[in-house]
């Protein structure tokens, strides 16, 4: 934690700061408040237009400690500063690129894949990360979708037997109120057909206080519960975070992470590293790595996919399997996400096949049964 950045919240009392709601009345909901705490405008080059007013700012007063205000390329701060680069438009990136919208039978349900379906009961985050995919829904406000809405989310799952797995995301549900919440999950778990129950949220990087105990027992209810979150860097994985997942783990929850490679964040074979190691150390597995997706106000962030293969094919050798997360891309038009994998093979000779080792990068045949 940065005590500098902690001075500036009137000094917080130890339990103030175990609270996750005094972190939300808190929030820095603004770019100048948030340079303001970090006691520097050095993070920004002179003249550089404001975005919060079509993509607002957010963070909370933890996350927001995390970062070294003398170091102008901080990771978690690249995460939350608002930069004129997302008023710029690059090629494919679009306000929509998975047409969401196009595929919302009923407010609040996202339905893509035969399958599965999205529920997102809000597009309210107490941290606004600047390369979210969502990011479009901030500038016309927050929303909570009420009980009546919610009840009709899941009577449209339940109207499709197809439907086997059901993700409740966001912006980031466990801002909801928590007996909202578990309605919500009930509901869903009480339908027949559907096999998986999945719960996407950042709040163990962000406000991981938001994990107390109640919360932790109140998403044990509905086991089988795989909850996925989102670390990006190491960094990120602090005490508080440990605690937040240690208890969800020792719950019975399955817990996943789903990082996205953002450029100037964790753009390296090292940073993934660092970042795997740390999650399997708490025991999550890390689960998806997300090229950063064509959306509108994040294309700064983005890394051709060479790089990205590039990235992932050095984790090979040094890390076992588990902590090698799957890389794909998510294509525009709600089509579905594609794998990515290294290629190590460098030809063939007859029934031999010549792969370079991911241990020390020598060519070794494999001889291919017939």
């Amino acid at each position: 934690m940065s005590p500098d950045v902690l001075a500036r919240f009137q000094q917080p009392t130890a339990l103030e700061w175990a609270d996750w709601r005094w972190h939300v009345r808190h929030g820095i909901r603004s770019r100048d408040a948030l340079l303001e705490a970090l006691g520097s405008r050095q993070a920004l080059p002179a003249g550089d237009l404001d975005p919060s007013a079509r993509f607002p700012a957010g963070v909370t007063p933890y996350y927001l400690s995390l970062v070294d205000p003398s170091d102008r390329d901080d990771p978690i701060l690249k995460q939350i500063l608002p930069v004129g680069e997302e008023l710029e438009r690059r090629g494919q990136e679009r306000e929509d690129p998975f047409e969401e919208d196009r595929f919302s039978p009923v407010p609040g349900v996202v339905h893509r894949y035969p399958d599965r379906a999205l529920i997102i009961p809000t597009n309210y985050c107490a941290t606004l990360c600047r390369h979210c995919f969502r990011k479009r829904s901030w500038a016309e406000g927050f929303f909570r979708l009420d009980d009546r809405a919610l009840s009709r989310a899941v009577e449209y799952v339940r109207s499709r037997p197809e439907v086997r797995d059901v993700i409740v995301t966001g912006g980031d549900p466990l801002h909801l109120r928590l007996d909202s919440l578990v309605r919500l999950l009930e509901g869903l778990r009480s339908v027949p057909h559907l096999e998986v129950l999945r719960i996407a949220s950042r709040t163990p990087v962000t406000l991981p206080q938001r994990i107390d105990e109640e919360a932790a027992s109140a998403l044990a209810r509905v086991r089988p519960l795989w909850f996925l979150t989102h670390f990006n860097h190491a960094r990120e994985l602090t005490p508080e975070a440990a605690v937040a997942l240690r208890r969800l783990i020792d719950r019975g929850l399955t817990v996943q992470n789903q990082a996205v490679l953002l450029r100037g964040v964790n753009d390296s074979t090292e940073a993934q590293l660092l970042l795997s190691r740390g999650l399997l150390k708490l025991g999550v597995r890390p689960y998806y790595l997300h090229c950063a997706d064509p959306v509108a106000g994040a294309g700064h962030f983005r890394l051709p996919v060479e790089r990205a293969l590039e990235i992932v094919r050095g984790l090979y050798g040094k890390i076992s399997g588990l902590g090698i997360p799957r890389l794909v891309v998510d294509l525009p038009g709600g089509k579905g996400k594609v794998p990515l994998a290294p290629d190590f093979q460098t030809g063939r000779d007859g029934d031999r096949i010549w792969f370079l080792s991911p241990i020390d990068g020598g060519p070794v045949a494999y001889v291919n049964p017939s």
